[in-house]
């Protein structure tokens, strides 16, 4: 029987132990790449993980700077229900009101002059 040059032994029928390394091999590959999934990819991947870590973060400063917001207008509304002076001042800024004897001056800027 005459061999073919091109047919190596490698791929040979009867080698049994190049055959278990190709499937050791080929599992191998197969458990690294559902491994790399797991860790990587997926919903519970690395980078799902830093995603929602990232907006997380970005959900804290909005709350900080609301709670922030919240304690200003608690300040304001605490000011508006106890002292006068805010009241009066929220008054003429707001709505424009003046007390009985007051003359308002509205000061008009210039026009400008056309050249």
């Amino acid at each position: 029987m005459r061999k073919n040059p091109l047919y190596s032994n490698t791929f040979r029928s009867g080698s049994k132990a190049v055959v278990g390394r190709r499937i050791k091999r080929v599992l191998l590959f197969l458990l690294f790449a559902f491994v790399l999934y797991i860790f990587v990819g997926g919903d519970n991947g690395l980078y799902q993980i830093w995603h929602l870590k990232r907006w997380i973060a970005t959900l804290e400063k909005e709350i900080s700077a609301l709670e922030e917001e919240r304690m200003l207008l608690e300040r304001e509304r605490h000011l508006l229900e106890t002292d006068m002076d805010t009241i009066e001042k929220q008054a003429r800024e707001r709505y424009g009101m003046i007390k009985k004897g007051e003359t308002v001056f509205e000061v008009q800027p210039p026009k400008k002059k056309k050249k």
